[in-house]
């Protein structure tokens, strides 16, 4: 038997490489099938499988948690023993901070001198160029103090005036 036998394409000797190259794809897309049909029929049988099983056995409950003792905290000194040397609660006499802050933002008045003493008090900044910066751009980023104006108080007052009587009669310039 020759080679024209089985394939009339195949006598040439280099005829079954291009041969080989045009089935190529229906090849590959055929072995790809069969391995999407098998991860299908293992799903399937996974989902079907844990109906049938049976339901894990009862877990024990964890007892209880009691109520958080504050008391019991704070007589603990988990942090140590606090020193109260400012027993009457004025401010001004506190002892300074050991905590490292950072100081976050500053309101200062549209007077540059007093706006600048008041950062240089409390930013510990004794640089004036520095200070007149600092505050050259917090006058550029906050230009004013939020008002309230009584235009647009008048608007939230109606808008409570739809559910407390009480807000008709209210004025909003007062």
């Amino acid at each position: 038997m020759t080679a024209n036998i089985w394939s009339p394409s195949a006598g040439g000797g280099g005829d079954w490489r291009s041969h080989a190259l045009a089935r190529a794809p229906q090849v590959v897309t055929f072995i790809l099938a069969l391995a999407l049909a098998a991860q299908l029929a293992l799903i399937v049988v996974g989902m079907t499988s844990r109906s049938r099983q049976t339901a894990p056995p009862p877990v024990a409950t964890a007892p209880p948690v009691s109520q958080l003792d504050i008391g019991g905290l704070v007589n603990a000194h988990l942090f140590g023993n606090a020193v109260v040397q400012n027993a009457n609660g004025d401010g001004a006499n506190a002892p300074p901070s050991s905590m490292p802050l950072v100081l976050a933002g500053l309101l200062a008045t549209e007077d540059p001198k007093e706006g600048m003493a008041i950062t240089k008090r409390y930013a510990r900044i004794d640089d004036p160029e520095i200070l007149a910066a600092a505050y050259d751009l917090h006058v550029k980023l906050y230009p004013r103090l939020p008002e309230i104006q009584a235009e647009d108080l008048k608007l939230v007052l109606e808008e409570i005036a739809l559910t407390n009587a009480k807000a008709r009669d209210a004025d909003p310039a007062g």
